[in-house]
């Protein structure tokens, strides 16, 4: 009969518990409310990223956190959304980024489309020393590093109807 030494057992214990997965993050959660609204959050970081920034992510863009949520109804759709990225954008997307594609300004102070509570936890309170640049009087905004390698994007706005020939209800 085969034997390990105890400390090789040990080794084997360590390396086995340190392979052990993260608790999975699900990456679309539906709830729907007793007045039938349903709250659907997307954490697909390539599909959350298209929707924010209606293009698919370039070769080096890393995506680090991404949410997307919607409030929608059977009887008329999406009432209702918001999203939040964090990403590093590669060399290519960093150039795009400067042709400012979304038309938005430089602001000193974001003013947040949503209050800090709803806010992912993982999105930042403090943006101080960053660069913000913010649709006039607030909504789509990007926050980034002075250096442009970390950015940080959030907008939210309301619904879209039902599709025409869709059931409404």
């Amino acid at each position: 009969m085969f034997r390990l030494p105890l400390a090789a057992v040990a080794v084997l214990a360590a390396v086995v518990a340190g392979c052990r997965q993260p608790a999975r993050v699900e990456p679309t959660v539906a709830v729907t409310s007793p007045d039938g609204v349903t709250l659907t959050t997307v954490r697909e970081p390539g599909l959350v990223y298209q929707k924010a920034l209606w293009r698919r992510p370039g070769p080096g863009d890393t995506i680090r956190s991404a949410e997307r949520r919607e409030w929608s109804h059977a009887s008329d759709g999406v009432r209702r959304w918001q999203w939040f990225l964090e990403f590093t954008p590669s060399a290519a997307t960093r150039d795009w980024l400067a042709t400012n594609p979304f038309s938005l300004a430089p602001v000193t102070q974001v003013v947040w489309p949503v209050g800090p509570s709803a806010l992912p936890e993982w999105f930042p309170r403090d943006v101080s020393g960053m660069i913000i640049m913010q649709k006039n009087g607030g909504g789509f905004t990007f926050i980034q590093s002075k250096d442009g390698t970390h950015v940080f994007a959030m907008d939210e706005g309301s619904g879209f109807s039902a599709a025409a020939g869709e059931p409404a209800g």
